[in-house]
C-alpha cells in the first residue's frame, strides 16, 4: 500500500523573451484552461457538497505514475493469484491550519462484502496519514495493493472508507471484484 506524494502546485511560466506568437498562443492556451477548470468546477459543484469529502474515483490499475496518471485496467475479474492495484482519489477534505501550515488527517478503511451484501471481512487504518503542508492542496490519491490468494472465489463488493479526522467526515466508495482461479 502507497500514499500518493502531494503535488505541487506551482505553474510553470514563459520567459520574458518569448516572441509575441508564443505568448499569444500562451494566452490562448491560458484562457482554455481557464474556462476548463471553470466548467469542470461547475460539474463538481452541481453534483456534490462543498462541505462534504468525496471519492472522484476508484478503479483498478495496471501502474500510477501520478495524480490522474495511470493505466486502468480493463476488467475487475482476477485471479487468486493476482494482486491487483486499487488507485483511489479523494477530494474536499479538510485542511487543519497550525503555525501557517496546513494539516491533513485521513484515515482509509476497507470493507469485503459478498454478494449479498454481507461484510465478511474489515481492515480498519489501512492507511492512515497525517501531512503537514506550505501551500493549499484540495485532493490527494491512494493506491492500494491486494492480495487475493486467500479470498474465496466468487464476486465481492470492495467498500472503501476514507475519514476526513479534521472533520470528522467520511464517505464511502463501492467497487465490485470478481476472484477466479
Amino acid at each position: 500500500m502507497t500514499l500518493s506524494p502531494f503535488l505541487s502546485t506551482r505553474r510553470g511560466c514563459a520567459s520574458t523573451g518569448s516572441t509575441p506568437f508564443i505568448k499569444h498562443i500562451l494566452i490562448i492556451l491560458a484562457a482554455v484552461l481557464v474556462c476548463t477548470a471553470a466548467a469542470q468546477a461547475g460539474e463538481s459543484a452541481a453534483g456534490q457538497n462543498p462541505d462534504e469529502i468525496v471519492f472522484l474515483k476508484g478503479l483498478f490499475v495496471k501502474e500510477v505514475r501520478g495524480y490522474g496518471l495511470y493505466t486502468e485496467e480493463e476488467t475487475s475479474v482476477f485471479k487468486k493469484a493476482d494482486k491487483p492495484t486499487v488507485y483511489l482519489e479523494v477530494d474536499n477534505f479538510k485542511l487543519g491550519i497550525k503555525d501557517d501550515q496546513y494539516h491533513i488527517s485521513l484515515s482509509l478503511d476497507l470493507l469485503v462484502k459478498d454478494d449479498k451484501g454481507k461484510v465478511v471481512a474489515e481492515d480498519k487504518g489501512i492507511i492512515s496519514h497525517e501531512h503537514i503542508l506550505k501551500s493549499r492542496v484540495r485532493d490527494v490519491w491512494f493506491t492500494v495493493i491486494l492480495d487475493l490468494s486467500e479470498w474465496p472465489v466468487g464476486k465481492h463488493v470492495l467498500s472503501w472508507v476514507v475519514v476526513d479526522n479534521t472533520s470528522g467526515k467520511q464517505c464511502t466508495k463501492d467497487m465490485e471484484l470478481e476472484v477466479v482461479e
